[in-house]
């Protein structure tokens, strides 16, 4: 039966477990944010929680969970998040019967394991918007949504995968307007508020250790990138911004461009790189900016 789907929640979890090492910098879920907004453009109604940023704990998440009584929830889960994870999604399937799904930089793993013990419905494997919708928008109809892996019968099922979003310039800006206030994000930055800026997907290398190897490199033009950057510093009083690209002056020409756009417009704001800077891939010009 078609599944109708009207409300959302996602869900950055609190890594309880491990949170003494994951204290030093707190960023929004801005995959998630990308994802919501994604979603509200369809129409639908979402909310995220930031257990991380609140350290809600598992059963915390649940309560927030029951009383929003969202159609669908999805978590976002990384290698210090996966016991908790774990269980808000076997509480949230077997105490609420809610639609569970998976996703995050650890989604690109084995999935047997985690289907087994989280009771979610699906793990979506890379970029979230476009699969997280067609989910949606095919009444959860599974062996029709490219891009997710599932259990059916005990049986690992991994369909083919969602092509990636090749214009990123056609995505919605992260759904800030569904995140706490951006001045509660504390990490070694200069100046409040601060907002990370993703500009760029991908990699076009082939490194064996990197998750974004396979996913070709992909960007944002320079004004779609600073028009995002007059937004959040007009609605969100952005004074810093932090670029968590890979490698966000690959190509020069364009990183020039960016900070020239930003140099024109005299937005008065501090960049970082929190990710660092190639060597060889920078040049006195660019320096100087």
């Amino acid at each position: 039966m078609k599944k109708v789907i009207k409300k959302v929640m996602l869900v950055s979890p609190w890594p309880r477990l491990a949170h003494i090492i994951m204290e030093a910098s707190h960023y929004p879920p801005i995959g998630l944010a990308y994802t919501a907004s994604y979603l509200e453009s369809k129409g639908l109604e979402c909310k995220i929680i930031d257990a991380n940023l609140f350290q809600y704990d598992e059963d915390k998440v649940f309560n927030l969970i029951k009383e929003y009584n969202p159609d669908l929830v999805g978590v976002s889960f990384n290698v210090s998040t996966v016991k908790e994870v774990m269980k808000i999604s076997r509480d949230v399937k077997e105490k609420l019967d809610k639609l569970v799904i998976l996703g995050g930089p650890s989604s690109a793993g084995e999935p047997g394991t985690i289907l087994e013990e989280s009771k979610a419905d699906c793990i979506v494997k890379g970029e979230g918007e476009i699969t997280t919708w067609n989910l949606i928008d095919s009444g959860f109809n599974l062996s029709k949504v490219k891009g997710i892996a599932y259990l059916k019968k005990g049986k690992v099922i991994v369909n083919p995968g969602q092509e990636m979003i090749m214009d990123l310039n056609s995505l919605p800006f992260p759904a800030y307007h569904l995140l706490p206030k951006l001045k509660l994000y504390k990490n070694r930055s200069r100046r409040y508020p601060i907002a990370p800026l993703v500009t760029s997907r991908g990699s076009p290398y082939a490194s064996v250790f990197c998750g974004s190897a396979k996913s070709g490199f992909r960007y944002r033009s320079p004004e779609n990138i600073v028009s995002e950057m007059e937004y959040l510093k007009k609605n969100f009083g952005v004074k810093q911004f932090d670029i968590l690209d890979d490698n966000f002056t690959l190509i020069l020409d364009r990183a020039n461009k960016i900070l020239d756009l930003v140099l024109e417009k005299k937005l008065d704001v501090l960049i970082t790189f929190p990710n660092g800077l190639r060597a060889d891939r920078l040049n006195p010009e660019l320096i100087k900016k």
